[in-house]
Formats: structure tokens, C-alpha cells, sequence
């Protein structure tokens, strides 16, 4: 695989992850007015919402872990809105990779693999969350995972496609941070 392509991989995942955040923190919003709204709970953005009252989805937005702060602050701070943010910090991350192309600094796919981490590990804990404390998978969130590990993976895999091509290119070859 290219570098490039590894660059597209992690767009349409962070951009994807963006869209599932986005969903699950306007559904939060909707709930701070304390009165029963239907919840999105579906693999396909934009899909009609759920008004069940068994929704997993449901489960996780009432859950002491959907935010941080809640008895502190009003409504608290929920995690998704953490993971809305970071997603469209790397839309905007993998378009710069993937216009970028041959300029780009060596260091560029490794910050993007040091990076990709972060949302990869926080969703590996909510995902340990929610199978032990919830005993529930909301789809939301399992959109946000495989979106954290795709990301992850095109980060790493294009982080060693443009060290591959850089010594292609008679470079040193090497995906170093300096």
C-alpha cells in the first residue's frame, strides 16, 4: 500500500468516526433537557432514531460514563464530544498527509502514528467498559471503535509505506521523530 492511500484510509475513518462522535454527542445534548428523546442507535449515520426503551445505545448515554464532571457540572462533559473533536483533528491531519504527498517532512506518518494511539486506547477502555459494566455494545460506539482502529492501522501501515518510498527515492528510509 502507498502512503498515500494509507492517507485516504485514515481520512474516510477519521472522517467516519467524526460523523458516529457527532451523532452520539447531539444525542447527549438532546438528553440535558431531562426529558425522553429517541436515541440514534445505528451502524448507518442518519439512520431514523430509536425510541426503544431496551437501546443500547441509550444504556451507554445514561451511564456514570458517558461524561466527565456530570455531578460537578451541569450535564458534565461528555466523552464523545472529546472523541468529535480528535476525529476532526485528523480529517484535517490525513488531508494534510494526503496532498502533502512528496513534501512532507519525515516526520509526518510517525506524529500521525504516535497520535493515532490516543483514540485507539481510549476506545479499547469504553469498548472493556461497556462488555463488564454495561453489558451492552451501543453501535455508536462500535462505529467509533473499528473508526479508531482503522485509523490506527492506515497511521502505522502508512508510516511505513512513506519510509518505504522515501528510501525507493534513494533517502535514508528511515520513519525516525527527528
Amino acid at each position: 500500500m502507498r502512503a498515500r492511500t494509507a492517507a485516504l484510509l485514515a481520512l474516510g475513518a477519521s472522517a467516519l468516526g467524526a460523523v458516529f462522535a457527532a451523532y452520539s454527542t447531539y444525542d447527549y445534548a438532546q438528553q440535558l433537557d431531562r426529558q425522553v428523546h429517541a436515541v440514534h442507535c445505528s451502524f448507518i449515520p442518519g439512520a431514523p432514531v430509536s425510541s426503544d426503551a431496551d437501546n443500547p445505545c441509550k444504556a451507554a448515554l445514561f451511564s456514570s460514563f458517558s461524561a466527565i464532571y456530570r455531578s460537578t457540572y451541569w450535564g458534565g462533559g461528555p466523552i464523545s464530544l472529546f472523541g468529535l473533536g480528535a476525529f476532526v483533528f485528523f480529517v484535517g491531519f490525513a488531508v494534510y498527509l494526503a496532498v502533502g504527498d512528496r513534501r512532507l517532512p519525515r516526520t509526518a506518518y510517525p506524529t500521525l502514528a504516535g497520535l493515532s494511539v490516543g483514540p485507539l486506547g481510549v476506545s479499547v477502555v469504553m469498548l472493556v467498559i461497556s462488555l463488564n459494566h454495561l453489558h451492552a455494545l451501543c453501535k455508536l460506539c462500535v462505529g467509533i471503535y473499528v473508526s479508531s482502529l482503522v485509523l490506527a492501522a492506515s497511521a502505522f501501515v502508512g508510516m511505513a509505506a512513506h519510509a518505504r518510498e522515501a528510501k525507493a527515492e534513494g533517502g535514508a528510509g528511515e520513519a525516525g521523530w527527528w
